[in-house]
């Protein structure tokens, strides 16, 4: 690949089409240096506040006027997804969440919510994120900014939406070809809402459930664990990983007819519940298919490891959506930067480029100071 990292910002920058053609090319590099480098760890959180809205709030501004909603640059992206993608492997649209941890329950936003992964309630912010994947190509197309109603921030006057719904409208307003495309999500967001939105698409899906769902069955209601017999189970082996299993095709209640699958690791004790409606997939292929939703935890990583998710602070709604849209832009900056090395058989993860661009930042800037497009 010919072009270096600062080179292919500034080419894709070009592609958006702002109404004056110009882009402060030294605001965004050394905002994206700013978040890069975290420096905001080593700043005692009181400060943070000024620093923050006063030496970035011009660069907040520009975000907040060209693409505060991401619109402009989600256009771009479907564009990448629909002629990049390879069609001939499978596309997957992943849903999940990720709660953001604030020490200072002043930063705007900042709820009470419940963290599956440590069964505790914490305090912070949560960002339900919408992503697309295809072979080494992740894209984070769309976003919410989920506030709880135990929220104790005062500039907090959003109308409340539960992350369900924002779920469905994330699903409402995905644009992609649907040829070998799937939807993944994991257990909390399996709904008959989420189900409507996905039928409404014409997408297939895996998605995974509690077995608290009870089975219509010959005008008879009947909780799983008395529809499958544990007793006789098949087995398949995937990624060296041996699974027992059944299968069958129900009518759960309230959501219709689906394909439903039993399954655990040999060496598990519990069993897991997955559906699809796509009634003859087999149940290797499910669980092909549902593995591939981890690629949102690998995106989550980077973005609070590497891309600066994690520090921030700040008190105003505009400056907190504008930083987290941006973040979320450097992230697929990055992540289709990675992409176009792939394809010429380069493969480096987003925190070794990040840190590559760390080392020549000092160097480049010099020579593109005043760079304006």
């Amino acid at each position: 690949m010919d072009q270096d990292l600062f080179e292919f910002i500034r080419n894709n920058l070009r592609q958006f089409g702002f109404k004056d053609k110009r882009v402060k090319f030294k605001l965004i590099l050394q905002f994206i240096d700013g978040v890069i480098r975290e420096a905001k760890k080593s700043i005692n959180k009181y400060k943070t506040v000024d620093i923050l809205e006063t030496s970035v709030q011009s660069t907040l501004r520009w975000l907040k006027r060209h693409y505060k909603h991401l619109k402009k640059f989600q256009s771009w992206l479907y564009g990448l997804a629909q002629n990049n993608r390879d069609k001939r492997s499978n596309t997957y649209i992943i849903i999940d969440d990720t709660i953001v941890e604030r020490a200072s329950k002043t930063a705007y936003g900042v709820s009470k919510l419940f963290d599956h992964s440590t069964g505790q309630y914490v305090y912070g912010n949560c960002i339900v994120s919408l992503l697309i994947s295809n072979q080494s190509l992740l894209l984070a197309l769309d976003q919410k900014f989920y506030i709880s109603q135990k929220t104790e921030s005062e500039e907090c006057t959003t109308e409340f939406s539960t992350k369900i719904k924002f779920g469905c409208e994330l699903i409402n307003n995905l644009q992609i070809d649907k040829t070998r495309a799937y939807v993944v999500i994991d257990a909390w967001y399996t709904s008959k809402t989420i189900l409507d939105a996905i039928k409404e698409k014409e997408l297939f899906c895996v998605l995974a459930f509690k077995n608290s769902k009870k089975v219509s069955l010959f005008g008879k209601e009947y909780h799983l664990d008395d529809v499958f017999d544990k007793n006789k189970l098949r087995y398949f082996t995937l990624e060296g990983e041996k699974y027992l299993y059944d299968a069958k095709i129900l009518h759960l209640t309230g959501w219709g007819r689906y394909k439903v699958l039993m399954i655990k690791k040999e060496r598990d004790i519990d069993f897991r519940f997955f559906l699809t409606n796509k009634i003859d997939m087999k149940p290797i292929n499910m669980m092909r298919h549902y593995i591939e939703r981890w690629n949102v935890e690998q995106h989550y990583r980077d973005e609070k490891q590497h891309l600066g998710l994690k520090p921030f602070f700040m008190r105003s709604k505009d400056s907190t959506e504008s930083y987290l849209n941006f973040v979320q832009w450097l992230f697929d900056v990055l992540s289709v930067y990675r992409y176009e090395l792939a394809k010429e058989g380069v493969t480096k993860p987003i925190e070794t480029i990040v840190d590559e661009y760390k080392k020549e930042f000092n160097k480049r800037t010099r020579d593109l100071m005043d760079i304006s497009i």
